[in-house]
């Protein structure tokens, strides 16, 4: 029958389950935790002038310190690509293939800059807790 030799009468689908699951925990659980650590490595790389290892336990202690807005500001990242998605579905069928991923890419063109530029905001935020908000500074304008 549909058995899996090693383990004698026990079903496949149960081993396959069992298997993806033990790979998920063990893969994308700490995946997505170090990325969450993470979060603010590129920006202190290219703003604190850091490398490496430096920059990633800038990073860890700055999100430690912030736990609250980095997990927000990535949250919201994450539903604004997924409500993006649903968008592009929900508008243009998928049986139009290159409308369809035309008007996916212009829209991830359009969107993409926005979570970029929330996660320096709350990066800055988090380096310098009492500045004043940054898009409330006026533009120096050279002559």
């Amino acid at each position: 029958g549909d058995t899996c030799e090693p383990f004698g009468t026990f079903p496949r689908g149960e081993v396959t389950g069992i298997a993806v699951t033990v790979g998920l925990f063990f893969l994308v659980v700490p995946g997505l935790v170090l990325a969450f650590l993470f979060a603010y490595a590129a920006p202190v790389v290219m703003l604190e002038n850091k490398g490496g290892v430096a920059a990633l336990k800038r990073s860890l202690s700055l999100v430690i310190a912030n736990l609250v807005p980095t997990f927000v500001m990535l949250l919201v990242m994450v539903l604004l690509a997924i409500v993006a998605s649903v968008l592009v579905w929900l508008v243009i069928p998928q049986g139009w293939g290159f409308a369809h991923t035309l008007v996916q890419a212009l829209l991830s063109v359009v969107i993409f800059p926005l979570p970029v530029i929330g996660l320096v905001l709350v990066y800055r935020n988090a380096r310098q807790p009492n500045a004043p908000p940054m898009l409330a500074q006026p533009l120096a304008v050279q002559p």
